[in-house]
């Protein structure tokens, strides 16, 4: 005698549909869509613009968000439209959609009738992971600009999404991506400034060298030929002691040291007294220097850019 087991799946539904957005040239738009789904369904969730699939490679300004969110960076005339969230399992699907009107744009941003249909699970021909994005061909990434956060909270921000505050040995490719987007000669001229992921730290002069020489793999040194702290270069920030105090060391998120030339703007990193500074002194990249790197105290709330752990 046979028998046949009947399990009923839930429905999937959007819970959080995304709203109309209203928004000035170079301003951002954010839209939200969280999904109720089954829990032993898979689930993906893509977005369409006017009825056409998002390419996040093609269109670098359309950023992927956590909990299936889009982002629109720099709007323009030309992302008037309608925004459609598809949520998709094998046995069902579902989407809602908002509108973009963007203030001041010539041409019509009535809504484009979405056809009924079901978008195929993504193919994720691009290395980085959701929700980062390649730039300039070298960096994965993920811009947050619809919020800001202090150095540590936002450092706590990349880590549940996989990575970390991003950086560079020298943040060439950083400071270009951001002057194109935010900085005068650019799309907007918001000049954003955006917490990455360096941060001075209080060191010895053997302790500096010790750290230094682990990072490289080495032995533990006597002090001999480190840096004795008092300038900028090599990552120590003015106001160092000379006799073998403490240092003030300038160290990326993976502890080596902040050591490339052109790093820093003009006359940084600046040295806050600790009453200005309670949680530390943290870098971000300034829009009004070219977004060269500036010291700035950590409890302060910024945007700020994540990269994954791996690249």
């Amino acid at each position: 005698e046979s028998g046949a087991q009947l399990r009923v799946e839930e429905t999937t539904r959007i819970i959080r549909a995304p709203r109309d957005r209203v928004r000035g040239r170079g301003e951002a738009a954010v839209f939200r869509c969280k999904v109720a789904v089954d829990s032993d369904l898979e689930l993906n969730v893509n977005w369409l613009v006017n009825g056409v699939l998002v390419d996040y490679d093609k269109n670098p300004r359309l950023l992927r968000q956590p909990k299936n969110g889009l982002t629109v960076s720099l709007v323009t005339e030309d992302d008037a439209g309608v925004y459609t969230c598809v949520a998709s399992t094998p046995l069902d699907s579902v989407n809602a959609s908002a509108t973009l009107t963007v203030r001041g744009a010539g041409k019509s941003s009535k809504p484009v009738p979405i056809p009924d249909v079901r978008v195929p699970p993504a193919r994720h021909d691009s290395p980085c992971p959701p929700p980062y994005n390649r730039i300039k061909d070298t960096l994965c990434i993920l811009q947050v600009t619809d919020q800001k956060m202090n150095w540590r909270d936002a450092r706590e921000y990349c880590r549940s999404e996989g990575g970390d505050l991003a950086w560079e040995t020298d943040n060439i490719v950083l400071r270009t991506f951001l002057e194109e987007l935010y900085g005068l000669g650019g799309v907007s001229w918001t000049q954003w400034p955006f917490w990455v992921g360096g941060r001075e730290h209080r060191e010895s002069t053997s302790e500096s060298d010790n750290n230094d020489n682990l990072r490289k793999g080495g032995s533990t040194a006597s002090g001999k030929g480190g840096n004795n702290g008092t300038g900028n270069k090599g990552g120590a920030g003015r106001g160092s002691n000379k006799g073998g105090g403490s240092n003030r060391v300038w160290r990326w998120v993976d502890a080596t040291r902040v050591s490339a030339e052109g790093v820093w703007a003009p006359g940084q990193p600046r040295h806050y007294r600790l009453a200005d500074s309670p949680d530390g002194v943290c870098m971000i990249l300034d829009g009004y220097v070219g977004y060269r790197s500036t010291a700035l105290p950590c409890h302060l709330r910024r945007r700020f850019l994540c990269r994954p752990l791996v690249q």
